[in-house]
């Protein structure tokens, strides 16, 4: 049973009380720590002196670097590292973490060549290419060979795939600026056309929920674009994974998304953790089937107070 301690304090840092970060994701995450006994106070970075008030930071969205190493020299812990922070945010940096870690991750190639990425893209016949630091799927394409021709495609429109720069439609060719990132593409797409992408929340050394965003007719599954949430139950393969990925990327509370092949076999595509500029969605929330155990708010209080009370962590 978890105990609270009494004087046990969280501040929830946040650029400004004024962003809608507040009212979306700070708000929301106070009235969690309260249901589970947690005081907390929201900061903004022109308060950050009120951090000297608290047993523990957990970080939302601030948008500028502070030096908070302040926090180091009162043992107060925060949550996530800028360093996590940075590595999931940049897609090629955790690629490469992945590969030197083995975690199962699809083939990937990150190249100014554009004669490497066409033997890549002959390689797998079909391909993705991603922004390296944009999330939701915002500006990926997929690439695929049709009789000796190259198309690019998303949700939106498809066109022939043009190896120049930079990155913009222009007529009826699809351009992609360097460096190029690209990943095998792995779908368990079925005849009805639904693909599914799981999430795994990782709290410390947990993994207490999963989701899965799922689209149909959507190669690339973006809740702001028509696809939804589903309550999934996390098996024993999903949370050994996902807790390799915490440990190699270095947060302590984040997410693991994964891909299941037509074989059933997890890969891990990228990972997400609140931090200086990302925020790990929570449209999971307005789920009619949504409890307390779904509350990932409600889990991230609870690892604070055991991070409090001597627990180890990431770091």
């Amino acid at each position: 049973m978890l105990v609270v301690n009494k004087m046990t304090r969280a501040a929830i840092l946040i650029g400004s009380l004024e962003s809608f970060q507040k009212e979306e994701f700070a708000d929301p995450m106070k009235e969690s720590f309260a249901k589970i006994g947690l005081d907390s106070i929201i900061v903004p970075l022109n308060k950050i002196e009120e951090l000297n008030k608290v047993d523990i930071v957990y970080t939302l969205p601030h948008s500028i670097q502070v030096d908070l190493s302040f926090l180091d020299e009162k043992n107060i812990p925060i949550i996530n590292s800028h360093r996590s922070h940075s590595l999931s945010k940049n897609k090629m940096e955790s690629s490469d973490v992945f590969i030197k870690n083995n975690i199962p991750t699809p083939d990937t190639i990150t190249t100014d060549s554009q004669d490497e990425l066409i033997n890549f893209i002959n390689k797998h016949n079909k391909i993705i290419l991603k922004q390296p630091d944009i999330c939701a799927g915002y500006g990926h394409m997929i690439v695929e060979k049709i009789n000796n021709n190259y198309f690019a495609w998303n949700n939106d429109s498809k066109g022939e795939f043009d190896f120049s720069n930079p990155n913009f439609v222009k007529a009826n060719k699809r351009v992609f600026a360097q460096p190029y990132y690209a990943q095998d593409f792995i779908s368990d797409f079925n005849p009805d056309n639904i693909v599914s992408v799981y999430r795994a929340y990782v709290i410390g050394n947990n993994v207490p929920m999963a989701t899965a965003r799922v689209g149909k007719d959507q190669p690339i599954v973006n809740v702001a674009r028509g696809a939804h949430y589903e309550f999934v139950t996390p098996d024993k393969k999903m949370k050994e994974i996902a807790l390799k990925t915490a440990d190699s990327i270095g947060f302590e509370v984040g997410v693991v998304d994964l891909l299941k092949d037509k074989n059933q076999n997890y890969f891990v595509i990228e990972c997400d953790c609140d931090g200086l500029t990302l925020v790990v969605c929570r449209k999971f929330r307005k789920l009619k089937e949504f409890e307390d155990k779904y509350d990932f708010d409600q889990h991230i209080g609870r690892r604070l107070i055991e991070i409090v009370n001597g627990e180890s962590y990431r770091t």
